[in-house]
């Protein structure tokens, strides 16, 4: 179905049809097409433009979190019901979705002898400023290829932070660990439930157990959307 564009014999018809079904008192919901304009980044809700008006934004319109992530630019249908709104998906197939997962990776080799969590000489890898829902679940996966020189009762580890709307503290728990002196690839991931609407940023962290040293390679953070 194709956008029926304000000004057009059709969208004119569209409206008179509306006109006439409230007169009747027939106030039970019917479908509009909009424009996403701005997403809320304190709570679940967007601003819309209803069927390509660009003078009147529509703020505080929720939508159906299962079916659909909003993103600025999207045209989604949305049921309307009295001066009630709510987004239920996006207009036709060409669109492309908002992501629902993440990356970023640092392939340098660098190494740490602190006892507490640090950062390397390069930074990361991080994910920043992801916008991220109460109640939200999401995989966070770490992935290094990491070695330690001091070898048994020693171990090289990598862990994660969150910072932003929610926060995660650096724990072992969520780390990898790693005691042979020879290299290898290890990783770990974690299931969190995000707390509080907003952007998120998530970023890798690294120490040594014992007076030892830890080196770290191909680091990688990877961050996906699980549901709700």
């Amino acid at each position: 179905m194709s956008l029926i564009l304000p000004g057009t014999p059709a969208y004119d018809k569209y409206l008179m049809d509306q006109v006439a079904r409230e007169q009747k008192g027939l106030l039970y919901p019917y479908w509009r097409q909009a424009k996403v304009v701005t997403c809320s980044t304190s709570d679940a809700t967007c601003t819309i433009e209803i069927g390509g008006d660009t003078s009147v934004d529509i703020g505080g319109v929720k939508f159906i979190r299962h079916a659909y992530r909003p993103q600025v630019g999207d045209w989604v249908w949305v049921m309307q019901n009295g001066s009630s709104f709510i987004i239920v998906g996006m207009v036709g197939e060409g669109q492309s979705p908002a992501p629902s997962a993440w990356t970023d990776q640092v392939s340098v080799l660098e190494g740490t002898t602190s006892t507490s969590y640090t950062d390397l000489a390069t930074y990361g890898p991080e994910i920043a400023n992801i916008l991220l829902y109460k109640d939200e679940k999401v995989w966070v996966e770490i992935e290094t290829l990491l070695d330690c020189p001091g070898g048994n009762g020693h171990a090289a580890v990598m862990s994660f932070t969150i910072t932003g709307a929610s926060s995660l503290s650096l724990f072992d728990t969520n780390a990898i660990q790693w005691q042979a002196t020879a290299p290898g690839t290890s990783s770990r991931k974690t299931l969190y439930t995000i707390q509080n609407t907003g952007l998120h940023t998530f970023t890798a962290k690294y120490k040594a157990i014992n007076p030892s040293s830890g080196n770290f390679n191909q680091r990688r953070i990877n961050v996906e959307i699980a549901g709700t």
